[in-house]
């Protein structure tokens, strides 16, 4: 019996790859942090990386991890961030790159805390992505990566439950902010009734994925890495 496959292991590019990279010459222009002159933001910049680096390569790691380490998300994705120029590649890129720092194990939410005020607005449109069908704008492959961006932010919310417990004070505070929400105006009242309903809406797509797979042959990649995150 053969022995299974081991994991390939993840070689992180020398200087020299780094600096011949096309990414690190965007960064050097646009959003590197030792660079005192600086191209005005383009959105083109976040599109042509999203197809030409990320999708091109098939969400390769190793390009992945060269943006994350040019300090992309932290220097140009969610500094610039707006409903006015939120677009697929921008979303993604910004699931991406936050994927990459819980993969590296580094903090990964301190850039959205200096600069909140769009959150909701992103976070709204990641729910509305994830629910799209499969044969719809977003691949599987982008709705897997999606799903894998909502685990973390769950699991972040487990902590907060965590942090609640250890300190009642702040589980006052908590409850006072919940009683708010029965002061909501009809249309935001729907709002959050429509976020309470996303994960077991997300689970049913889930199990219409799996119903879709044929009952015979192998099974494809994207299915593989669902098993993964759930």
């Amino acid at each position: 019996m053969a022995a299974p496959a081991q994991p390939k292991k993840i070689v992180a590019p020398t200087v020299s790859q780094i600096n011949a990279e096309f990414v690190t010459q965007l960064a050097c222009k646009y959003w590197a942090p030792h660079i005192k002159k600086k191209s005005p933001f383009d959105i083109k910049v976040i599109e042509e990386i999203y197809e030409k680096e990320i999708v091109k390569s098939r969400f390769a790691i190793r390009k992945i991890m060269l943006l994350e380490f040019s300090q992309y998300l932290e220097n140009y994705l969610w500094m610039n961030y707006s409903p006015e120029v939120s677009s697929k590649a921008y979303l993604m890129s910004i699931c991406c790159m936050v994927n990459e720092k819980f993969r590296e194990n580094v903090p990964a939410w301190e850039t959205f805390k200096k600069k909140p005020d769009h959150f909701p607005f992103f976070f709204k449109c990641i729910l509305k992505a994830a629910l799209a069908e499969t044969d719809g704008e977003f691949s599987l492959h982008e709705q897997t990566l999606l799903l894998l961006f909502l685990d973390h932010c769950f699991n972040s919310l487990a902590r907060l439950e965590l942090e609640l417990k250890k300190t009642p004070k702040l589980r006052k505070f908590w409850n006072l902010i919940k009683k708010n929400d029965e002061k909501m105006d009809p249309e935001a009242r729907e709002q959050a009734y429509q976020e309470r309903r996303f994960l077991s809406r997300l689970i049913q797509k889930f199990i219409s994925v799996l119903k879709s797979i044929p009952l015979s042959g192998n099974r494809p990649p994207f299915l593989c890495s669902l098993c993964i995150v759930t």
